[in-house]
């Protein structure tokens, strides 16, 4: 397996940069099919595994009822000709003001072309208290893996 180079790391994010656009709009449903592959899945704890993009389309507009903002910073991706891997920090930011922030892991396949996350499972919740300042004033998370 291989690091991308700066440009093709630089796609991921700047997909992930237009998922947060999307959301912020409330298209949900063009954000959904931009992002993931039509039998994604994403879960994590408490959430069962949603399969497809019309099961992630309706937590994700439920989300929209309860944040106004999600941003998306990836980890270094890790690559393969079809797949990618790698972990994320989610930072939702909810319309009571509160800031709730995810890790999580997303696998990518390379679908006619284009990248699409084929499962998003986000396991960790992270209190922002605890969240190291970023150089821009957003949060950044340095969660150790494992143990």
């Amino acid at each position: 397996m291989t690091q991308p180079n700066q440009q093709s790391q630089a796609a991921f994010q700047v997909k992930c940069d237009l998922f947060r656009q999307k959301f912020e709009r409330g298209d949900i449903g063009d954000m959904v099919e931009f992002f993931y592959a039509e039998d994604a899945v994403l879960e994590g704890p408490g959430l069962l595994p949603q399969v497809g993009r019309e099961a992630i389309r309706a937590i994700y507009e439920d989300v929209r009822h309860h944040c106004h903002s999600i941003r998306i910073q990836l980890d270094p991706v890790v690559a393969t000709s079809e797949l990618a891997y790698g972990c994320q920090t989610n930072i939702n930011l909810r319309i009571d003001g509160e800031t709730e922030i995810h890790r999580g892991l997303m696998i990518w396949r390379l679908i006619k072309g284009e990248w699409f996350v084929i499962q998003d499972f986000f396991f960790t919740d992270v209190d922002p208290d605890h969240a190291a300042g970023g150089l821009d004033g957003e949060f950044v998370m340095h969660v150790p893996m494992g143990g």
